[in-house]
């Protein structure tokens, strides 16, 4: 009963060891240098920036308008 318990284990183990290294040696690659040679990155790298410019420009908007306040309130 072991002994057929053990083969039958060590079967189960090697065919999936063999099935694993199957699958791991089809290397399925997608080539997606056309898609990216159409796409133009420059717009979204200028809307990227330009959100970035505006979001510190309103904490620097906001942190001189609490400034000059702190300023008003203590002369």
């Amino acid at each position: 009963m072991f002994k057929k318990s053990l083969n039958k284990l060590a079967i189960l183990s090697g065919s999936i060891l063999v099935s694993s290294s199957v699958f791991a040696s089809e290397t399925n690659t997608v080539d997606y240098s056309a898609l990216i040679d159409k796409i133009d990155f420059s717009s979204a790298i200028a809307a990227v920036l330009s959100v970035i410019a505006l979001v510190v420009g309103a904490l620097v908007a906001w942190k001189g308008g609490q400034w000059i306040i702190k300023a008003v309130r203590t002369a």
